[in-house]
């Protein structure tokens, strides 16, 4: 009988033991559920981080600069700013990353613009004082209209595309989309190289 109690005992210790594993990957499992849903419902903020004011090129420190109105084919109005070209020089359209602003693009379009080229820099919509509310479809629409404005400005100016964070992502679809024979990356493991001439610090600029 002793044997049989002890049994029983060592019996109920390990259904214990099994319930209390069972419940911690029970909550574990919950848990990581919750989390994954808060992520899916809240993506779209951790991915676009918009904000900022509208500035001057002068009050950002940029007074060579001039601002543009930029209009999307859907109807938003983007800042933008915008240096023209030397002639026979190419044009760098830089998207900025996220969170940040035009005021933000003031030290790279400098080096750009030292590199010899013209250069344009936007906020995407829903950024600074663009209208609109940012979503991937809308980002690639304002790189086109970046696009558009740069070939009805200086349509005999070679284009270079120079993306920074969330940039890159916009400025490699929109190079594929509107054949832009250059691009440069910020990101440290990616360097696009293309053909032609033109030095930023950061990469080799080069155009057709």
């Amino acid at each position: 009988m002793r044997h049989s109690a002890t049994a029983i005992e060592v019996a109920r210790g390990k259904s214990r033991r099994w319930r209390g594993v069972l419940g911690i990957l029970a909550i574990a499992t919950v848990a990581y559920v919750a989390l994954c849903v808060w992520f899916a419902v809240n993506q779209r903020a951790l991915l676009y981080t918009h904000g900022g004011v509208r500035m001057t090129p002068a009050a950002a420190g940029v007074p060579w600069l001039t601002a543009a109105d930029i209009l999307t084919e859907d109807g938003e109005r983007l800042d933008g700013w915008w240096g023209p070209p030397s002639q026979g020089a190419g044009v760098a359209i830089f998207f900025h990353g996220t969170p940040g602003s035009l005021p933000g693009t003031a030290w790279t379009l400098i080096d750009l613009a030292q590199a010899g080229l013209g250069v344009l820099a936007i906020d995407y919509r829903g950024y600074g004082g663009s209208t609109g509310s940012p979503s991937e479809a809308g980002l690639r629409a304002d790189a086109r209209a970046a696009f558009d404005f740069v070939r009805r400005t200086a349509p005999q100016s070679r284009i270079a595309v120079f993306g920074e964070s969330l940039g890159t992502g916009v400025g490699s679809a929109s190079r594929r989309t509107a054949r832009s024979p250059a691009f440069c990356s910020t990101h440290p493991s990616r360097r696009w190289r293309g053909i032609g001439r033109g030095t930023h610090r950061r990469c080799r600029i080069a155009f057709c």
